[in-house]
């Protein structure tokens, strides 16, 4: 279950995603955010980001072809995990409530 959605500024992972303000989850089990969108300007990098980490002994334009066609499985059911701690909130989405 996810607890809390964000736009988050990543920082410090020495990848692609540095510098980006992604779409972000937190779930019950894990501290860590789980990448879950991000703003169509930055495709680019997050495709990128997905290539030098799966597939990179793949030429990217074919790796490009078949992400746009959703043929790329990527680990972790299609998200990347990046540490709490290279992550500052920008905005907050979607936040469960301690009632619950």
């Amino acid at each position: 279950m996810i607890t809390r959605i964000v736009w988050g500024l990543v920082t410090g992972t020495k990848t692609s995603l540095d510098g980006l303000i992604l779409r972000l989850a937190k779930y019950y089990d894990d501290e860590n955010w789980h990448l879950i969108g991000s703003k169509q300007k930055d495709e680019e990098k997050v495709i990128k980001f997905f290539h030098d980490t799966i597939c990179h002994d793949m030429p990217m334009e074919e790796f490009k072809e078949m992400w746009d066609n959703e043929e790329i499985e990527t680990p972790g059911g299609g998200t990347a995990i990046i540490n709490q701690r290279n992550v500052e909130v920008v905005e907050v989405v979607y936040e469960e409530s301690e009632d619950k």
